[in-house]
């Protein structure tokens, strides 16, 4: 490993906030209002991008929740803890996410695929007794290595042509099948 490379706490790379939820979620939820992202909604497409949601909250719910926008990163931190998303959409976040804005010398490309490369070892560190729970002083608190700047780009750079590919060729396959279907 280069000597150029880092061992930093996350917290010096970013701003780690919570998403929050209104109580009882059930009166803030209905048929229009803002996104509202759920983990199933992350875990419903392998893609790296959220861009979709299945609920909405109600407009006098939003003030009470976290309201992201396209471009942020967010990642889980119950039920399926540890796994980052981007979004395409606005909408809001509850308690189940954290969000991770104003990079301080880290790609934000390259923490979305450190997350993926480091989620085993944070999920270790969570606790629960029905869910695995990635609290926010875990990923604070977590050492990662890291290259300079400019590596960091080449390689989110490489991995997100890789992962593009990957969902072209996935959405082609798709599309094939439908034709087969058809015939």
């Amino acid at each position: 490993m280069s000597s150029e490379w880092k061992a930093v706490a996350f917290k010096e790379l970013c701003d780690i906030t919570r998403g929050a939820s209104p109580r009882p979620i059930h009166d803030y939820l209905g048929e229009e209002g803002m996104p509202w992202i759920k983990i199933a909604d992350a875990t419903a497409e392998p893609s790296r991008f959220i861009s979709s949601t299945k609920e909405k909250i109600k407009q006098h719910g939003v003030r009470a929740s976290v309201e992201v926008f396209p471009g942020d990163l967010i990642l889980s931190n119950s039920a399926t803890p540890g796994l980052p998303k981007f979004l395409k959409i606005r909408a809001c976040i509850h308690d189940g996410w954290m969000l991770l804005r104003n990079f301080r010398n880290l790609d934000k490309d390259f923490a979305y695929w450190l997350l993926l490369s480091e989620r085993l070892k944070l999920v270790a560190q969570g606790n629960g007794s029905v869910f695995t729970n990635l609290k926010t002083d875990i990923l604070k608190s977590h050492i990662v290595t890291i290259p300079p700047i400019e590596l960091q780009r080449k390689i989110a750079d490489s991995l997100n042509c890789i992962d593009d590919r990957i969902t072209l060729l996935r959405e082609t396959n798709t599309t094939l099948e439908a034709i087969a279907q058809g015939l």
